[in-house]
């Protein structure tokens, strides 16, 4: 890339290549970005958005445009918002939120509108693009900073996890966007913040994190019953890690931390349909808080990150 980061955001977009944003290059948070394009196998500079932001969220609308919101800004938590044109290959500044958030989710509805929660709150923000405006959305049961947010098929948001001040949470909530009302869901076997989560055949693969320690367990989400179970552990404990479902069912989990006093190359494949993780090869450098995206042609970008002593500006293509 054509700068180090890490915690930045990753979006393809519909013309297939990657827009990566923000971020932390080790000393400045950032406001710049980079283009990844998959048919050159090359990154250019893209263009610069309108606040320095670690730790935003990044949302594909419809439109085909990018809604990036919040994040670590100079002056503090920011609730600005930035939205990319990839016809034009610009920013321009989007409606602020309600509130200040960094470290959040967002999460497109079906209907095209999307949903913000958590950071140090428990109220979310909904951003309307018909409108170009965010309205004030209802409350999760507690505040959330480092949860998962994960759409599910039945059009409902799955909240899971997450810190509220020094507590680890294993609860979730359920968003509902028919009533814009939030019901408690079920607890997770194991408090965990930076975890990921990924659908997979209609259920939430729910893998690693941190509380204290880093996270080896990982737990299923079944919406049919509404609960979570165990299922078997990966082989190293991870948090900052990336999560990708691969075109062909099995998911690939990359790199991450112990704590920060390991930081790992390694990768673990989990296939749903036997329940068992194998180990894959490692990728070229050890890394966590990198950016990992599902390419059109069936690759995973993974870019930047750090080790704990450098933040990286490369990146690794994962060919399954």
């Amino acid at each position: 890339m054509s700068t180090v980061r890490d915690y930045a955001t990753a979006t393809l977009l519909t013309n297939g290549k990657v827009l990566i944003a923000g971020g932390y290059n080790g000393s400045t948070f950032l406001s710049s970005t980079d283009i990844y394009n998959p048919a050159t196998n090359t990154f250019s500079k893209g263009p610069t958005m309108s606040a320095v932001r670690l730790l935003p969220t990044a949302t594909l609308l419809l439109s085909g445009k990018v809604l990036i919101a919040g994040g670590q800004s100079s002056g503090g938590v920011t609730s600005s918002t930035d939205i990319y044109d990839p016809a034009t290959n610009s920013f321009k500044k989007g409606p602020n939120m309600g509130v200040a958030r960094r470290a959040a989710t967002a999460t497109l509805l079906p209907a095209g509108k999307v949903l913000v929660a958590g950071g140090n709150t428990i109220g979310t923000d909904i951003y309307d693009p018909a409108t170009d405006s965010f309205s004030k959305g209802p409350s999760t049961t507690t505040a959330r900073l480092y949860g998962t947010a994960t759409l599910l098929p039945n059009g409902k948001v799955l909240i899971a996890g997450g810190r509220n001040g020094n507590t680890y949470l294993s609860g979730s909530d359920i968003y509902d966007p028919a009533g814009n009302s939030f019901s408690k869901g079920p607890d997770m076997n194991t408090r965990r913040e930076l975890q990921n989560a990924t659908l997979v055949n209609g259920q939430v693969l729910i893998t690693g994190g941190f509380n204290g320690a880093a996270v080896l367990s990982s737990e299923v989400y079944d919406p049919a019953s509404n609960n979570f179970s165990n299922v078997r552990a990966m082989s190293t404990a991870r948090s900052w890690a990336t999560a990708t479902l691969l075109t062909n069912g099995l998911v690939l989990v990359v790199g991450g931390t112990d704590n920060g006093k390991s930081f790992f190359s390694s990768a673990e494949l989990f296939d749903s349909s036997t329940d068992n993780w194998g180990k894959n090869v490692g990728i070229s450098t050890a890394r966590a808080a990198a950016t990992a995206t599902l390419l059109k042609n069936g690759r995973v970008l993974i870019a930047g990150g750090t080790d704990g002593n450098s933040v990286f500006s490369n990146s690794d293509l994962c060919r399954p």
